[in-house]
């Protein structure tokens, strides 16, 4: 399992290299200096802190689909949690700090593996769906001339796809959790031998225990209003963005710049999305009229943004846990392959 994992990293990180050196190769860096030196800091500390602010955000969405099967959770337990996957995703591929993530909450709040996974699969679905209602904002406001574009044509057919999807595997989620699917499930691996049989159906109801809140309105509802809010707030983030290196394009622009970040970080690729993150935003911002060098310039600027607060924060939040990044990573994913067939949560 070992020597897998180095081959996906060294691809990861070969991937990433080759991006990032296409994207520094052609870097205009006379034009991109001007951009970004002309900064006004203001805007720039207003655009870190509502970027950083969409984790707490999204650890309070968290707390409606964990607080359906654990009451006494926490939103510092769910905060910290999340700070620590954005952190390991900087140091990790493949978002391996999504893992990370899940782990951490189960072995502090004794949860099974599966059934906090299945949160977060929740949580997917949720942004599939806003991709979806983004993309609706977008056809309604987006200039005649870039919404007849090529491009656009081709980011309206993934949204719509993804957020079609989302919505109709919401739905399922909803289906799982009724019993009549707990006797059809039942049913399908009653030729397994007992054991395995009850092994497999206690894995099959950990999981769906934590779809449970998508059954519950007093807990869909805000979650879907949460995810809203995240839109929101990140497209006022990207805007401030735009304020802070004086650049004339759009305002709806920063809700199209912010869609193409959450795709291009829905990916599982290198450590800290290097190389794809900077060339999807720079392509981006030229759509809206923006020149090379400016697009280059926010690609770096957008990346620092995003990314350098949260792994600060997250690392704080590592090391009050005792550990530190390889350590805490090395006994994490060594807990978790002894644990993995029995079922059992984390220690």
């Amino acid at each position: 399992m070992k020597s897998r994992f180095d081959i996906r990293f060294v691809l990861a990180v070969l991937a990433a290299v080759a991006l990032m050196g296409w994207f520094l190769a052609g870097m205009h860096w006379d034009e991109a200096w001007e951009v970004l030196k002309t900064a006004e800091w203001k805007w720039v500390a207003a655009s870190a802190f509502l970027l950083f602010l969409e984790y707490p955000i999204r650890s309070w969405r968290w707390y409606y689909l964990v607080g359906e099967i654990d009451e006494e959770i926490t939103f510092a337990e769910l905060a910290s949690a999340t700070n620590i996957g954005a952190a390991f995703n900087t140091f990790v591929p493949l978002r391996g700090g999504d893992i990370i993530r899940i782990a951490v909450l189960a072995r502090k709040r004794g949860l099974a593996f599966a059934t906090v996974l299945s949160t977060t699969v929740v949580e997917r679905l949720f942004d599939a769906v806003g991709i979806l209602g983004a993309l609706f904002v977008l056809l309604y406001f987006l200039p005649a001339d870039i919404a007849a574009g090529e491009t656009i044509g081709k980011f309206r057919g993934v949204g719509m796809a993804l957020g079609a999807g989302g919505i109709v595997l919401l739905g399922m989620t909803v289906l799982l959790g009724t019993r009549g699917a707990q006797r059809a499930f039942l049913s399908m691996i009653k030729p397994l031998p007992k054991p395995m049989r009850i092994r497999v159906f206690d894995q099959f109801r950990a999981l769906v225990a934590g779809l449970a809140a998508v059954g519950n309105p007093m807990r869909l509802i805000p979650a879907l209003l949460t995810t809203a809010l995240i839109w929101v707030n990140g497209y006022f983030g990207v805007l401030c963005a735009f304020w802070a290196f004086h650049l004339d394009v759009p305002n709806i622009s920063a809700l199209f710049i912010n869609t193409a970040v959450i795709l291009s970080v829905a990916i599982p690729q290198a450590p800290g999305f290097i190389g794809l993150f900077q060339v999807v935003l720079e392509e981006a911002m030229g759509l809206w009229g923006a020149s090379t060098g400016q697009g280059e310039a926010m690609a770096l600027a957008l990346w620092a943004l995003y990314f350098l607060p949260v792994t600060m924060v997250g690392v704080i939040d590592l090391l009050r846990e005792g550990q530190g990044l390889g350590g805490f990573r090395e006994d994490l994913f060594d807990d978790l392959e002894e644990r993995a067939e029995s079922g059992t949560p984390p220690k």
